[in-house]
């Protein structure tokens, strides 16, 4: 047996990554690296007791190139007796639609085959052939970007039911293997580009850092395990806070401010990182959060710009972070006495008699002066950046988006909030306040009935 073969053997038994009797998914891309996994899998499969099949994506961004890996691909497996699952997408459409990287989109298309052929063959595990290399690049570029203790952590030995069994190798003694035995294997010229962020790490950067540490590669991945250790025990203590102070209402994150009052600036900054990578899958850096936990010191109103197209904005006992509203402009045309639908809701306006206009409490209906409309036809419709009226009890105008914040209405609830026309006076803020204009006095003659369900 090979030292390199054994060196594997000893680090998938130590870390318990493949239980007896397992179906494993081996994403293969022709490369040095998944070649080795696959043989290597397949070699010792009676020792394992598993079975294997195969799943290659042809990314379609080398032209010819990309099909000739998946050629090239079919021959070990057919050697083997090894079914190979192939799926063709085009990445560079997928990252325009994604606004996404194109690395980001290959590595979304790769993952989202390899989860559906395991579904589709009842398999057990993914098994992908990232190395120690692999983990150094990603380590580097987590700390470039400022990540948090996960980022630092690398690539995870196994996520899910995803895992990888030669991450205790580094590149080069697993291409002298590979040449040792006369093994061809597919190279992609792209990785020699260092348009890429990760190619340029791993081309530019590492290799000055070897010349410094030889063992460079080795070093980061003791380090990611023992990270990945401390990120785990502080994400078992740190689910208690999230319940405590987090919570998610349609697509947004409400961190209550407390949080920022009563624990320390590097737990709240691991909290969030970790709640909008979730919720948003959008990495922040630890500049952006020290941006959220200063905002939590602002007026309430404020906002600040987050990566991913988000927006933070400071509440009066919250931050609320979620993508920018989109207010609707639509309008919907009511004759007075009709009633029509609108995001679920129905209104109504009927005119009644002054017997049947009661002061109840429930916002969902109000009784107005009819003579004081100047039209016959209402617009309801969704509140603009703009809009003010006369509330009942408030001296002068007041914007809409102001009436809503003073009567603590959260930034998730506030886009929903729709508004009553006539001849473009806002009559009422539907389900909050009536403008003074239309209120009731004791010489309204004519009473109107508005409900809204």
């Amino acid at each position: 047996m090979h030292p390199l073969e054994e060196k594997v053997i000893s680090f998938i038994k130590e870390n318990k990554l493949i239980p007896p009797g397992s179906k494993i998914v081996v994403g293969f891309s022709g490369g040095p690296d998944s070649l080795f996994l696959l043989r290597f899998l397949n070699k010792y499969k009676q020792l394992f007791k598993i079975s294997l099949i195969c799943a290659h994506v042809n990314h379609n961004l080398r032209g010819k190139n990309s099909d000739a890996d998946e050629k090239f691909c079919r021959t070990p497996c057919l050697q083997f007796g090894i079914e190979l699952c192939v799926e063709s997408v085009n990445v560079k459409s997928l990252a325009k639609t994604k606004k996404i990287s194109v690395e980001e989109a290959a590595r979304m298309a790769r993952y989202d085959f390899f989860l559906s052929v395991c579904k589709e063959n009842n398999c057990n595990l993914i098994a992908t052939a990232h190395t120690k290399d692999d983990n150094a690049e990603t380590v580097l570029l987590n700390l470039i970007k400022g990540s948090g203790l996960a980022g630092l952590g690398g690539i995870p030995l196994k996520r899910d039911n995803i895992i990888r069994p030669i991450l205790c190798l580094e590149k080069e003694e697993l291409l002298e293997y590979l040449k040792t035995n006369k093994l061809k294997y597919r190279v992609d010229k792209s990785n020699y580009s260092n348009d890429f962020q990760r190619n340029f790490v791993r081309n530019k950067i590492i290799p000055l850092i070897k010349k410094i540490n030889p063992n460079f590669s080795g070093n980061t991945l003791n380090q990611s395990f023992l990270l990945r250790e401390a990120s785990a025990i502080f994400n078992a203590s740190g689910n208690l806070l999230k319940r405590k102070y987090i919570s998610v209402e349609k697509g947004s994150l409400t961190i209550k401010t407390k949080l920022f009052e009563e624990h320390s600036e590097f737990i709240t900054g691991e909290i969030i990182r970790d709640q909008i990578k979730e919720l948003f899958t959008k990495p922040i850096s630890y500049i952006n959060t020290k941006e959220i936990i200063y905002l939590s010191e602002k007026q309430a109103g404020t906002r600040i710009s987050l990566p991913g197209s988000l927006i933070a904005t400071r509440e009066r006992n919250n931050i609320v972070i979620s993508f920018p509203e989109t207010f609707r402009e639509e309008q919907n045309y009511i004759p007075i006495g009709e009633k029509i639908s609108i995001a679920n809701r129905t209104f109504c306006s009927l005119e009644v008699s002054k017997a049947k206009v009661t002061v109840s409490g429930d916002k969902k209906t109000e009784f107005i002066d009819l003579d004081k409309l100047p039209g016959d036809l209402f617009t309801l419709r969704h509140w603009l950046p703009g809009d003010s009226f006369a509330p009942i009890g408030l001296k002068g105008r007041k914007k809409v988006s102001d009436f809503l914040t003073d009567v603590k209405v959260s930034s998730i609830k506030r886009k929903e909030n729709l508004v009553l026309l006539n001849e473009g006076k806002i009559v009422w803020l539907v389900g909050h306040r009536l403008d003074d204009r239309f209120k009731i006095t004791n010489k309204t003659k004519r009473f109107l009935q508005l409900t809204i369900r």
